[in-house]
């Protein structure tokens, strides 16, 4: 019964979006969210296994910081966007994702191959609906996706990683692989998000280097041979798409949003706005900050923070950053902790895949993502009992 409550919260979780958008627009309120959450966590809390993986470093310390955050933003009382009470804000933003990485890190040490084919179908069903029901774009200002906007193409590399893993695993055959990289590529193409095309690009050459056994002259050759092939093709795609003016047009957004000499906040256009108006109010209360999710409260600017690093500096303050800053270096070891060399790789390129994203946006409150730590999480922790078979 456990294992199946487990797999509807997670699917659940993943496909809502696309539910609700496309097929039956329920649960606009997150009150499904909120029940599969309680008896989620019903069901699992007697469990001794469960139970002890509250203690891993990963998971307590994500937990620390939503504590944290939750203690901060009440002391403040600013009320949550969108009209919502904080129970919901609370269990929807901040309990679920670490939910979500605490089940399936279970279950990836219960059942690794099981919990990793269930994602990987989860997924799929997202990314391909998501893309067949939003074909669209033409110019730099008519992106498709409109709905799920940058979410869809943010999620796919959700699919794109676990099918890399599950591909080492010898779970998917290469065909498989082949269409999952067409799907990611197309949905990102479709959207135009840049820094989905650019995590797309990491774990690929992640994958890449995954497959070389041992970096020798032959070895190194051919895997420059593949980037050369794919930077080719990769050109072609970006100088008559969407997504290439918007890379064109990332100068142009500096110009406009960068009001400093920097010349490193100019590489991130538009972007670049987030971190000076950030800095700018993270200074007067640098401890505490402004607290979560209150930045477009503060501002009255009709975005959040789009930097996971601002967010936690500049809502969180110092305290919230720390703790930040202490969980990914705890999952930073989890993947440089692997024994096994191609998925060691592997773990490490979705490790840079997020530090590279969340210049650009931000993560705290997604779940999808947090499903990938604890899968990571599982996986390292099963090396060395053998149990990756099951």
């Amino acid at each position: 019964m456990t294992k199946f409550i487990n797999t509807l919260y997670l699917g659940y979780i993943i496909l809502w979006p696309l539910i609700y958008n496309f097929i039956l627009p329920v649960d606009g309120a997150g009150r499904i969210y909120m029940l599969l959450t309680v008896v989620a966590l019903m069901m699992n809390i007697p469990n001794v296994r469960f139970r002890k993986l509250f203690f891993n470093p990963v998971i307590l310390l994500w937990f620390i910081w939503i504590i944290y955050s939750s203690l901060n933003f009440i002391r403040i009382g600013i009320k949550p966007q969108g009209g919502i009470s904080f129970f919901t804000f609370f269990v929807i933003y901040l309990i679920l994702p670490w939910m979500s990485m605490w089940i399936t890190t279970y279950e990836a040490r219960v059942r690794p191959r099981y919990i990793l084919n269930t994602l990987l179908i989860y997924f799929s069903i997202y990314v391909f609906c998501g893309f067949i029901f939003q074909i669209g774009g033409g110019s730099a200002n008519e992106r498709g996706g409109a709905i799920l906007g940058n979410m869809l193409p943010l999620i796919s590399l959700c699919l794109l990683f676990l099918s890399c893993i599950a591909y080492n695993l010898k779970s998917i055959k290469v065909y498989s692989l082949i269409s999952v990289i067409i799907l990611t590529t197309a949905t990102i193409f479709m959207v135009a998000t840049r820094k989905a095309f650019l995590g797309e690009i990491i774990i690929l050459l992640a994958f890449a280097i995954s497959r070389v056994p041992r970096i020798t002259l032959k070895s190194l050759s051919k895997l420059i041979l593949v980037c050369l092939i794919a930077y080719f093709i990769f050109s072609v795609f970006l100088e008559n798409s969407v997504l290439g003016e918007r890379f064109t047009n990332i100068e142009n957004d500096a110009e406009r949003y960068n009001t400093t000499d920097s010349f490193l906040l100019s590489l991130l256009g538009d972007r670049a706005y987030f971190y000076i108006t950030g800095w700018e109010l993270f200074l007067p209360k640098p401890l505490f900050g402004i607290g979560l999710n209150n930045y477009m409260s503060v501002t009255h600017y009709p975005m959040p923070i789009h930097s996971e690093y601002m967010v936690q500096l500049t809502e969180n303050g110092l305290i919230g950053f720390l703790i930040y800053v202490i969980f990914m270096i705890s999952f930073s070891k989890k993947c440089f902790k692997s024994k096994v060399k191609p998925l060691k790789r592997l773990y490490v390129g979705w490790l840079l895949c997020i530090i590279f994203l969340s210049f650009t946006t931000w993560t705290y409150d997604m779940p999808q993502y947090f499903m990938l730590f604890g899968i990571i999480t599982a996986y390292v922790a099963n090396e060395h009992k053998y149990e990756m078979n099951q």
